[in-house]
């Protein structure tokens, strides 16, 4: 990806950056004029170019960004050389990756002014920018999408806008509000563009590839109906490969875990009252074993049994129950999810109670029990963004942006609109008001058969997406995948077989780093039908 870079002298130059090192950036959104008056790749390399009109959009952009405190931005006319079949292919298929990337997305209307504004009200409904086809991604994919007159005065945003932007576009605000747009049908989608138009008669299909998540090879030439008929066919093949539970067979890696440590514990034997967590804020020795225990009964608080990793689990070193916080459906087990996290910075580990359905707000719930007050005070209790969950949903928790608080991760397994496994990221941030992060995944539908857990697994720095088969798998074994955050859950970093045999029913699974060699470790938990009448820690280390 070339961006341009801000100099000390109010100057720029073109820079390339791979894309695991690209930093924040902004990127302009704008209506293309005649050829001659935009400045191409070659005028920048050259040295030209500051005397055609199309130099006022660079400004703009340059100084914008400046004042948004970002270095670096990225031009469509500028930053792709053209002249590269190559290159042109590849900003293609990754345009609305970039977009979506984006810091800030600024849109240039060359043909709105201050004195067309007021002397017309209608002159931004009106701009051309809304009858472009590739203006339609850009709209849709960034997170923070900014409206400028030609004069480069602010006119707002697309979130301030919304009603506004949602009348003259046709597009559901829950689609211009981050909803995965795999939510909505195809027919849906391509209404959107109905009536848009492109210079490039192909580039009329082109321009929706990011819109469809598929990747297309570019034959300019073909026409408008060629290159539709090809589209049309991208869409159904991947919506075929959704449907197919991950498609072709896949070799496993059968040496990637050995065990390290099987023992009992102090826990008894443990039913599906109990969630088994595994954490340590002090960072001193083995991890410890949180059991979270829904009571079951009319009362309406949760029992924490804390076991102590550096003793093997031998002793107890919390057993307490939590306050009453929220009225619970009795003996409904799955009604909560539970998470750990340092939600305060505080330096120890927070209980995250996700109450899923049956919540006074109508949404899916988050409360936070302070582990300093030993659970006994909440620091959050919110409604989310999400609306009631039930048991296709499982939860956890990460940092998915640069935020100061954790976010959190819905993950759907079925009944997607993608026909995948899919993803989505509440904004700790701002208390889980608004998604960072809706997609789907390379991962076919799933169920009760598998267990998740969010890490970063490969310490890239992204949390990735531990996947545990625990039965029907193409061995006899239970199998890891792990599915990369950077990929955005589109790529497998990982997929293994493990020492452990089939586990579904008997077995949930974290992930911590239980040899402390820096890896994670896969942590299996036996709740029940053991040898030693107590809940048993199975630990897989990686190999090599």
């Amino acid at each position: 990806m070339r961006l341009l870079q801000r100099q000390g002298d109010s100057s720029f130059r073109l820079v390339y950056r791979v894309d695991k090192h690209i930093p924040p950036y902004a990127i302009l959104s704008h209506t293309w004029g005649a050829d001659e008056d935009e400045v191409t790749f070659r005028d920048l390399t050259d040295g030209t170019g500051t005397t055609k009109a199309g130099y006022r959009k660079i400004n703009f952009c340059a100084k914008q960004a400046a004042l948004d405190g970002l270095q670096f931005f990225w031009i469509d006319t500028c930053c792709i050389d053209k002249f590269s079949s190559a290159e042109l292919l590849e900003a293609i298929n990754c345009m609305f990756r970039w977009y979506r990337d984006s810091a800030k997305c600024y849109v240039y209307l060359d043909d709105v002014s201050a004195d067309s504004l007021a002397e017309n009200g209608l002159a931004f409904q009106k701009s051309r920018w809304f009858t472009r086809g590739w203006t339609l991604q850009e709209l849709l994919a960034p997170k923070c999408v900014e409206f400028f007159s030609t004069e480069g005065y602010l006119l707002g945003s697309k979130s301030s806008l919304l009603q506004e932007i949602a009348e003259i576009t046709r597009i559901p605000t829950e689609a211009l509000q981050e909803r995965a747009l795999s939510h909505f049908s195809v027919d849906q989608r391509m209404i959107w563009a109905k009536g848009r138009e492109t210079t490039r008669e192909e580039d009329m299909a082109y321009s929706l590839l990011g819109i469809f998540d598929i990747q297309m090879s570019l034959f300019y030439g073909e026409g408008r109906e060629r290159a539709f008929k090809r589209l049309h066919r991208k869409i159904i093949n991947s919506q075929e490969a959704g449907r197919s539970n991950g498609g072709e067979d896949v070799a496993l890696r059968s040496d990637h875990f050995k065990f390290v440590l099987q023992i009992p514990t102090m826990l008894h034997e443990t039913n599906n009252h109990f969630s088994l967590l595994m954490g340590d804020s002090n960072k001193n020795g083995p991890p410890d074993l949180i059991a979270v225990k829904r009571t079951g009964t009319s009362d309406e608080h949760i029992e924490v049994n804390v076991l102590y990793g550096a003793s093997n689990y031998q002793k107890f070193i919390l057993r307490i129950a939590t306050p009453n916080f929220t009225p619970l459906r009795k003996n409904l087990t799955g009604q909560l999810d539970f998470a750990l996290t340092d939600w305060n910075g505080d330096g120890t580990l927070d209980l995250v109670v996700i109450k899923k359905l049956y919540t006074g707000t109508n949404s899916t719930e988050v409360h936070i029990f302070s582990g300093a007050s030993q659970f006994q005070k909440i620091v959050l209790q919110t409604g989310t963004k999400l609306e009631e969950t039930d048991d296709t949903w499982t939860f956890g928790m990460g940092r998915w942006g640069a935020g100061d608080k954790p976010d959190l991760f819905a993950i759907k397994k079925s009944n997607t609109g993608t026909k995948t496994t899919e993803v989505h990221v509440l904004c700790g941030d701002n208390n889980f008001q608004n998604f960072i992060l809706q997609t789907g995944t390379g991962l076919h539908e799933t169920d009760s058969n598998f267990d998740f857990v969010v890490t970063d697994w490969n310490g890239d720095g992204r949390p990735d997406l531990v996947t545990v088969k625990k039965s029907k798998t193409s061995g006899r074994c239970t199998e890891v995948h792990v599915l990369s955050g950077a990929s955005t859950y589109k790529e497998f970093i990982l997929r293994s077989e493990t020492p452990l045999f089939r586990s579904n029913g008997l077995f949930e699974f974290a992930v911590a780093d239980w040899t402390g060699n820096g890896k994670p470790d896969l942590i299996a938990l036996r709740k029940r039908d053991t040898g030693t009448n107590t809940t048993e820690m199975h630990v897989m280390s990686q190999q090599g």
